[in-house]
């Protein structure tokens, strides 16, 4: 797991929160590992995707997105955040008309 550091913290919490209300989180822990997950297991992949608690690699994001439909269609921009002001709405911002 990557060092946690409080730069570029705005990133990890906006692609985790971007995972979290695309899916239950139990949902899903059953797409990724085929099987109900214990208390603990559920617990555990929670804190995996809690900004506060860790900071998940590009394994984790990716292997998450690969099994949520939903996000396959976000641009990175979207997906991190990125042209958002801290403390906004989770909503993804709509692309810039050119």
């Amino acid at each position: 797991m990557p060092k946690k550091t409080e730069e570029g913290d705005q990133y990890k919490k906006a692609a985790t929160e971007a995972i979290k209300n695309a899916i239950p989180l139990r949902q899903l822990y059953i797409a990724i590992h085929g099987q109900e997950p214990t208390r603990q297991d559920l617990q555990r992949f929670s804190n995996r995707l809690n900004p506060a608690r860790s900071n998940p690699g590009a394994d984790m994001l990716g292997l998450c997105v690969e099994h949520i439909p939903e996000l396959h269609q976000l641009t990175l921009k979207e997906f991190f955040g990125l042209g958002r002001e801290e403390g906004e709405g989770d909503e993804a911002q709509p692309a810039e008309e050119s």
